[in-house]
């Protein structure tokens, strides 16, 4: 088993698909279920079942490059934020991993809402208020922890019900600009999906799933492989057998089936899309590199 795995993305879906007990690239590295950028001190992310538990910590651009890829290697499950991310098999049975992150958010929830009684119209903490007590309810309801007298008071509060109901307002004259701009945004991207497809650029910038929830494809004749917008590159002839089976089941309507490509599993495959770990694959994107390559 080679613990050098090149790319940063294939040692982010080696971890994310627990493909090996361990293994590294350039900065980053993992071992077990959990993944780091440059070393021990910062811990990305661990995986415990379908939860994510993903780091809120920021250290340099190069991490936040290796954040975002991790990210999209974990896309096929329940992502949960926290401020001091576990390490280990039998964390959420670890009564420190509750009280560090739940220590976390009272603390800067209280502050906020410190500056909220000398300056109650200060939009910036209304914000924060808003976004950790999102976070702190998702990782509540996530972890299934059992809310005591003290916390569920706080969270009850008259001030913090008072600030859920200026974020209501807020958002109500946000939603239209905030679809305007994701009109935009969509746009953009799908010019520099249509950029990655011709090879004008290598990589193919990523996106959050409410932007674009599907993974592209494309033919490279120079390797003979069909690459995925999320860097994984399958040898052409695989690729084929694949499709042929891809055919099969939509012929068969054969919901049940056990089918591996490169290690990882095909999990779903329906006449809408394929699903393959973290890649969500539309069947008429498939259909175009099958025609493009007379399959």
């Amino acid at each position: 088993m080679k613990q050098y795995l090149g790319k940063i993305s294939a040692c982010a879906h080696a971890w994310a698909h627990a493909l090996q007990p361990s293994g590294r690239s350039s900065h980053v590295y993992f071992e077990g279920n959990t993944i780091y950028s440059y070393g021990s001190h910062f811990p990305i992310a661990t995986i415990v079942g379908d939860l994510v538990f993903f780091t809120l910590k920021k250290y340099s651009p190069t991490t936040a490059q290796h954040k975002a890829i991790a990210l999209s290697a974990v896309s096929h499950k329940k992502v949960v934020y926290v401020a001091w991310v576990p390490v280990g098999n039998h964390i959420l049975k670890d009564k420190e991993f509750y009280r560090h992150n739940i220590n976390y958010w009272v603390t800067e929830l209280r502050a906020s809402l410190t500056i909220l009684k000398l300056s109650p119209r200060t939009k910036s903490e209304h914000f924060n208020i808003s976004t950790n007590l999102a976070m702190l309810q998702e990782f509540i309801t996530a972890t299934e922890f059992q809310v005591g007298k003290t916390l569920r008071e706080f969270l009850n509060c008259p001030t913090l019900d008072g600030v859920k109901a200026f974020m209501q307002n807020e958002n109500r004259h946000k939603r239209a600009a905030e679809n305007r701009r994701m009109a935009k945004a969509r746009r953009i991207y799908a010019e520099k999906v249509a950029e990655w497809k011709n090879a004008s650029i290598s990589r193919l910038p990523l996106c959050p799933a409410s932007l674009n929830e599907y993974t592209f494809l494309r033919f490279n004749p120079l390797n003979d492989r069909v690459e995925t917008s999320k860097q994984v590159e399958l040898p052409v002839e695989k690729a084929r057998h694949f499709w042929e089976f891809i055919k099969n089941v939509l012929q068969s309507g054969c919901k049940s089936f056990n089918y591996s490509i490169l290690h990882f599993k095909v999990d779903e495959i329906t006449k809408d899309y394929i699903k393959v770990g973290c890649h969500k694959i539309q069947i008429s994107e498939a259909r175009r590199i099958a025609e493009l390559l007379n399959w």
